[in-house]
């Protein structure tokens, strides 16, 4: 689980920390930094990651450091990202900063150093020519900020760099466990005291594939674009009887909800466990094949499984209300707060729908059950200033209202237009 971010130097964000709740939305005008802070999200989740820290290890392009970097910068020769999170296998804060330079050969970023705590020592594991050195210092650990922000030296240790690979080829989460467990005497040094994080996580894209008339069973791995949906629908009509009824409950009342469909049917074509099948949309007691119905169907579809199937997943969601009339968009609140309440899933929802958010208040409000009530919800607001982008984290109470303290420019243009259109 993440807590929070750190981001400095990297894109428009300059010393930023970024908390994070159990539910977030992330809003803002475009190009204020949202799209980059799921990214970073995405690649903190990815077990791949946390073995060579390289960030484009499951992307498809890489970008030059210079274009990562902060052009607004006085210092434009490294960037950090670092990390508070508590994975699952650790009842205990774990702290990370890592940092990136420009690499001589490729122009591309490349690993720096990077630092980790662990009980109330600070490890630091910088390169040093063509090799990496083992700095530590021992310090009460009070926060994540605190710790970031400490500048006092770190003191040489010769004496464990034994625990370092000469040829760098050994993953650096292992790395962080031999140090781990030589710091805290542990006799198997090849424990595994520190985890690769196993916490599900599926990112949906802002536009999703478009509807197909027919579909043949043997597809269907993950895609961001939702191309595995139908997929997964057929795989839950047919073998999963409890969470098909469950789930088509509430498909069944967004869609009422929405307007957009009655019910959802599957239709297989042969009587073979591969043959193939078509998605059709009810409506008015009539199908419709999905590929013959409003594209803002089959652009939702995706994020409706997806938050009504995944159980303690982390989902992350870019502009949701693509192609949904604002109806629809507030129906699909009901489902994030559902799929929070019910299934335990973490959400990061990027969206620039009041419909959808307010939606989400409203139901914080109107539960009264303690039990049964959403809470630590947060609005990330980004905002773009002459200092380089700022984020402001906007907590919720328990009934889904805002504090009191909000900043002046959140919501300043809802606010307006409202006033606007009542001289009309």
């Amino acid at each position: 689980m993440i807590h929070s971010i750190y981001l400095n130097n990297y894109k428009g964000f300059s010393n930023t920390f970024i908390p994070f709740g159990d539910v977030n939305f992330l809003v803002g005008d475009n190009s204020t930094g949202k799209t980059s802070v799921i990214n970073i999200i995405k690649m903190l989740e990815s077990p791949s990651y946390w073995s060579f820290f390289d960030l484009f290890i499951d992307s498809d392009e890489v970008i030059p450091f210079k274009e990562i970097v902060n052009h607004y910068s006085h210092d434009q020769s490294y960037f950090t990202i670092g990390v508070d999170t508590e994975w699952d296998d650790v009842n205990e804060r774990v702290y990370f900063s890592i940092s990136y330079k420009e690499g001589v050969n490729n122009k591309l970023p490349e690993l720096d150093s990077y630092r980790f705590t662990v009980d109330n020592i600070s490890v630091l594991i910088k390169k040093e020519k063509e090799v990496f050195a083992i700095y530590t210092k021992e310090k009460q650990i009070i926060s994540f900020e605190k710790w970031i922000k400490d500048n006092e030296r770190y003191r040489r240790r010769k004496d464990l760099d034994f625990l370092l690979d000469e040829d760098l080829r050994t993953p650096f989460i292992v790395t962080i466990n031999f140090v781990i467990n030589h710091i805290r005497k542990v006799k198997d040094p090849y424990t595994a005291t520190i985890k690769i994080p196993t916490t599900g996580n599926e990112s949906i894209a802002p536009i999703r594939a478009s509807a197909r008339k027919y579909y043949h069973s043997e597809e269907g791995s993950f895609s961001e674009e939702g191309s595995h949906v139908p997929h997964m629908i057929k795989s839950i009509f047919e073998q999963e009887k409890v969470l098909k009824n469950a789930i088509l409950k509430v498909l069944r009342r967004f869609g009422k909800d929405s307007g957009l469909f009655d019910d959802i049917k599957i239709e297989k074509y042969g009587n073979k466990e591969y043959a193939p099948f078509s998605i059709n949309i009810i409506y008015n007691n009539i199908p419709v094949n999905l590929s013959q119905v409003g594209f803002g169907v089959n652009q939702i579809l995706p994020l409706l499984l997806e938050s009504l199937y995944r159980h303690d997943y982390i989902l992350t969601y870019q502009q949701p209300e693509v192609h949904l009339h604002p109806k629809a968009q507030s129906a699909f609140g009901n489902v994030i707060y559902y799929s929070a309440l019910t299934r335990n899933n973490t959400f990061f929802v990027e969206t620039h729908s009041d419909y959808l958010i307010n939606r989400f208040r409203y139901l914080m409000h109107e539960n009264k059950d303690e039990d049964e009530k959403v809470s630590n919800v947060r609005i990330l607001f980004f905002e773009r200033t002459c200092d380089g982008i700022k984020v402001y984290p906007i907590v919720l109470n328990e009934n889904g209202q805002y504090p009191e303290n909000m900043p002046e420019s959140y919501g300043d243009f809802f606010v307006d237009e409202e006033i606007n259109m009542l001289s009309v």
